[in-house]
């Protein structure tokens, strides 16, 4: 249960909260029971170099893999494979002008998905992917996707959301 830390911490006199050649290892089930969503999987977050300063980062050089993702199909309570993904995040600078935006892509799965992540202060964020279904997905989970986002002339589902966290 729980999940794993390992790297450098420091904590300076003004509150600056530093973290570098970090890794976390978690499980999502027990993130999803926390955060109250249905899924799981294996995380693991890769820190290179982060600066928390008043609650929020100032540098993000990092990278988010999420493995073997499951999640309910829509209309149904079965699990099923949505796939392996990861969030490059190489924000060297995060400013009001430059808010922290991670590059998603999949590694790996029955879905071709690319976008962004952006976060911004103090817990929104806007999720802006691309979704195909590759040939080997699931025909449930493929039909499953016009639930969030109709498929334009080659196959490509829009989705965009904005939430807080």
């Amino acid at each position: 249960a729980g999940g794993e830390f390992e790297g450098d911490v420091r904590l300076g006199i003004t509150g600056a909260l530093s973290i570098s050649n970090a890794t976390v290892f978690a499980s999502l089930n027990e993130l999803s029971r926390v955060a109250g969503l249905p899924l799981a999987g294996q995380m693991s977050l890769v820190v290179e170099q982060a600066t928390l300063i008043d609650n929020w980062p100032r540098v993000f050089l990092a990278t988010l893999n999420v493995r073997g993702l499951t999640a309910p199909q829509p209309g149904s309570n079965a699990a099923a494979l949505v796939g392996d993904y990861a969030v490059l995040f190489s924000n060297a600078a995060v400013t009001e002008a430059n808010p922290l935006v991670g590059e998603v892509s999949d590694t790996g799965g029955p879905l071709d998905l690319n976008g962004t992540i952006t976060l911004l202060p103090p817990n929104q964020y806007l999720l802006d992917v691309k979704i195909k279904p590759e040939p080997s997905a699931a025909p449930a989970l493929a039909q499953g996707l016009q639930f969030f986002a109709p498929a334009d002339n080659q196959g490509m589902h829009n989705f965009k959301l904005n939430s807080n966290f």
